[in-house]
């Protein structure tokens, strides 16, 4: 941080030594990976009509008309969740940690997966992570867990977290993610989640190519695990 302007500058990164080529290349990809996610991220910050359907899920809750309850629908489990950001939060008790604001989404994101399976859950992995905006002490954090995709034993949810100003009502997106959990009982199956609109529709079939992209990276990397096993057993 600029201790005269107090805003983040970003440095050069010194360029690495020694390495070895054939795990450069493949953090390299995950990089370029993480690049185009947080280009898609920015792109959906600047779609006027996600950005008011984010804002409007966040409204006072007492001025909402709630409709009724449809058991396994996206609007079931979806949660909302406030907590004042406190100087415990945060370093040098002005910005909020990575950590602070990655288990407060966890958090809602189990919440997500309890309320739609009725049922144990764990987190597998996380997708995406994004922070947009640091999280200054002293503002209120809302988070709003949306279940995007489920699977026979897995489910994804969308977490969106932002602030608001306690004088000025202003509200800004900090940070977005996809966490993905596993029910804990493999003989209970995940409830097909019922889809009502074309946004709906539109994220399952993006989750369901993310689950998709998992699961295969999961089988590379358990062979090449196996593989690095052989090696230094012979």
């Amino acid at each position: 941080i600029d201790p005269h302007t107090h805003q983040y500058k970003i440095t050069k990164v010194p360029p690495m030594l020694n390495y070895d080529n054939h795990k450069y290349q493949k953090c390299l990809q995950i990089y370029n990976q993480g690049k185009t996610s947080r280009q898609l991220a920015k792109e959906w910050l600047a779609y006027p009509t996600e950005h008011s359907v984010a804002m409007q899920s966040m409204a006072d809750p007492l001025q909402q008309t709630i409709p009724p309850r449809v058991k396994d629908t996206v609007a079931a489990s979806k949660f909302v969740l406030a907590q004042m950001v406190l100087p415990s939060d945060c370093y040098n008790k002005k910005y909020a940690t990575g950590s602070f604001s990655m288990k407060l989404m966890d958090n809602m994101a189990g919440i997500v997966c309890i309320r739609h399976c009725k049922f144990g859950v764990t987190t597998i992995s996380m997708n995406d992570i994004n922070f947009h905006k640091p999280v200054k002490v002293g503002k209120i954090i809302i988070l709003v867990g949306t279940l995007t995709f489920t699977s026979t034993n897995s489910m994804e949810v969308l977490v969106q977290a932002m602030t608001e100003d306690i004088t000025t009502c202003e509200r800004d997106i900090v940070s977005t993610a996809f966490f993905n959990y596993a029910i804990l009982d493999k003989n209970y199956k995940v409830p097909p989640l019922i889809l009502t609109n074309d946004r709906e529709k539109r994220l399952f079939e993006e989750g369901k190519l993310r689950y998709e992209n998992r699961k295969k990276k999961r089988r590379n990397e358990l062979n090449d695990t196996k593989i690095v096993s052989t090696f230094s057993s012979a």
